[in-house]
This record gives C-alpha cells, sequence and structure tokens, in this order.
C-alpha cells in the first residue's frame, strides 16, 4: 500500500502542483521573489491532499485537510514575509481544485449519463466544500489567535 501512495507518479505530480501553482502565483500578480514559496504551498497542498486520499480519507477529508495545510503555510509565510495570505493561499489550493470532475459532470450531464454526470458533481461539491471550509476554519482559527496574542500585549504594555 506505502508504494502504491509514494510512486514515480506521485513525484511528477508533485512537481506538476509546484508548477502549476507558481504560475498562478504569476497571474494573481505574486511578487517575483515569492513565486517559489507560492510553488512550494501548492506542492504541500497536493501532497497533504494525495496521503489523504491514499489512506482512505474521503475527497472532502483530504480537500479539507490539504486546505488547512495551505492556509497554515500561507499564514506563516505572509507574518515572516509581510506578504498577503490570500495571494498566497489562492495560489496553494489551485492543485486541487476539481476543476477536471466539473467538466466530467458538464460531459455526463450533456450527454444523458445522469448517473455518471451525478457520480462527478458528487465529487466536485465535496473538494469544493471541503476547500470552502478549511479556508473558513483556519481563518477564524487564526482570527482569535492573534486577536488573543494582541490581546495579551496590550495587556502586558498596560502594565
Amino acid at each position: 500500500m506505502i508504494t502504491e501512495i509514494f510512486s514515480t507518479v506521485l513525484i511528477i505530480r508533485l512537481v506538476a502542483s509546484f508548477l502549476c501553482s507558481a504560475a498562478f502565483g504569476v497571474v494573481f500578480k505574486v511578487a517575483p521573489r515569492h513565486l517559489a514559496s507560492a510553488g512550494l504551498s501548492g506542492l504541500v497542498v497536493y501532497f497533504v491532499y494525495h496521503l489523504t486520499v491514499g489512506f482512505g480519507g474521503s475527497f472532502f477529508v483530504a480537500a479539507f485537510f490539504s486546505t488547512v495545510a495551505g492556509a497554515v503555510y500561507a499564514e506563516i509565510y505572509a507574518r515572516l514575509r509581510r506578504t498577503p495570505v490570500t495571494v498566497m493561499l489562492y495560489a496553494a489550493i489551485i492543485p486541487i481544485v476539481p476543476g477536471g470532475d466539473l467538466y466530467y459532470t458538464m460531459q455526463h450531464a450533456l450527454i444523458g449519463d445522469g448517473e455518471g454526470a451525478l457520480k462527478y458533481f458528487t465529487q466536485t461539491m465535496s473538494i469544493a466544500l471541503g476547500i470552502a471550509g478549511g479556508i473558513v476554519v483556519s481563518a477564524l482559527v487564526f482570527k482569535m489567535l492573534f486577536e488573543k496574542m494582541a490581546e495579551r500585549k496590550k495587556r502586558r504594555a498596560g502594565r
């Protein structure tokens, strides 16, 4: 099972994820000095997604955890390098966006294969909801964390 998860195909997909996220970094006008980090964020997101699916997680769970991993990476990177979190996060999640599944949903719907269309639609929505949930949960956790830190800093300054 481990050899199925860690294979040559995974290496190719990780490289493709890196390049894809870096290319979308260009589209999102990420500064050239941050493009490698944008690519690395996509690689991390896809790796977590691949591991989660490989160990039996659903598409929703895989999308959720990989998005959380990407959000953590983006938040930490943004704090260290003083860059916008959203730009790095958008580039990070590109490798798991279910564009292909949406295409197959429409293809099956247009040829009249309702069962196939429903299968791909369910998969598309699972991944999309996992991505959205991961972004929301991560944003809320980081917001609460930074509010607590600011509150402690304010209390220390008042002493």
